[in-house]
Formats: structure tokens, sequence, C-alpha cells
């Protein structure tokens, strides 16, 4: 079905998609961060970078897939997902984040030993190997939870794609069945209108 109603939009510049999309996804972030500041941590994460990293891969999955099935004008659909795909998405989600998390907390650990290790002997290579041994934990541990993330959003990015692939496909379906059975409608009126039965009748039937 042809969705003249959205036509407009394979007007629009791809910047204005792209930036309108990012500006949605980067307040929403921004949003969670706020308020999951001082709260507590999934792994070595705040809980607001695990949860749009998630929603993200889903939400990416489901519009990719919907608008496959659900718009057959390839310059709207292309916008769509300039808006949904590289901005929205593209802006909520962030894999960096969870990779500099792990390295902050690497770092932090790092520079704490020095202070905390008074009665050390004082030698240079002394404090060097505690600070790596306190710190490497940390790297391994963020490095294995960004790992863990990535795999559990590829298969939730996955879940969406399937469910947007049914949502798309009963919407086109909808379409199909009411344009199969537009002519049979318009039959059935034509039939039953008091014109088409008044012209049935033989001219000299007429009075």
């Amino acid at each position: 079905m042809t969705h003249t109603h959205m036509a407009w939009v394979s007007s629009l510049p791809s910047w204005v998609c792209v930036a309108f999309g990012a500006f949605l996804g980067t307040a929403i972030r921004a949003g969670l961060d706020l308020a999951a500041t001082g709260s507590g941590k999934v792994a070595v994460f705040s809980w607001s970078t695990v949860a749009v990293n998630l929603c993200g891969a889903f939400f990416l999955g489901f519009v990719t897939a919907w608008a496959q099935g659900y718009f057959r004008e390839d310059a709207v659909r292309r916008k769509v997902m300039l808006v949904a795909g590289s901005g929205f998405a593209g802006a909520l989600t962030t894999y960096a984040t969870m990779v500099m998390a792990s390295i902050h907390n690497a770092v932090q650990a790092m520079t704490a030993v020095p202070a905390a290790g008074s009665d050390l002997s004082g030698a240079v290579s002394s404090s060097f190997s505690a600070a790596v041994e306190s710190s490497l934990p940390l790297l391994i541990e963020g490095m294995l939870a960004s790992l863990v993330l990535l795999v559990v959003g590829i298969g939730i990015a996955a879940l969406g794609y399937s469910l947007g692939i049914r949502a798309g496909g009963s919407s086109q379906l909808g379409d199909n069945q009411k344009a199969s059975e537009m002519p049979e409608v318009l039959r059935t009126a034509s039939a039953s209108s008091p014109t088409s039965n008044e012209d049935s009748c033989p001219r000299g039937a007429k009075k």
C-alpha cells in the first residue's frame, strides 16, 4: 500500500532526519543518566548505560524489520530509518561508555594503590606491580561485562527484528485484504443502487 500521507518525509534533507532523531535519543539518554546518578550499578556500569543499550538494540532491530514490511516507498523508508536508526538509536546507545567505564575503574584502582600502600618499600617497581595487580581484575571484569552485554544486545536486537517482521507483515497483509475486498464492495453497492436498477430495466417498461 502506498502511504501518500508520508510522501512529505522523502523531501526532508538527510541531515535533518538524523539531527531530529539524535536530539530525541540524546535527551532520553541524558535524562536516564541524571536519574542514575548516585544509584546502583550493574556489574561495573551504571544501570542507565545498560538500559539504553538493551532498549536501543531492541528498538533498532524492531524498527528495521517493521519499516521494510510497512513502507513500500524506498525514499520514505530510507528517511524513517535515518530518524529512527542512525539518529535516535545511534545517539541513545553507547558501547564506548561501557569500555571507558571499565578503563576508568581500573585507572582509579591503580592510582589509589600508592596512597593506601604506605607500608611498601617505596621502590617504584613495587608500587607499579601493586597498582597493576589491583587494577587488572577490574579491567578484566569490565571487559568481560562489556562482551556479555554485547552478546545479549545482539540477541535482543534479533528478537526485536523477528517481532518487527511480524508487525510489518501483518500491516501489509491487512492492506492487501482491504485492497482485495474493495472491488467486491463497489460491485455490491453498484448493484443495489436505484440508478443501476433503473438502467437495467427495458426502455418500454419505464413510465
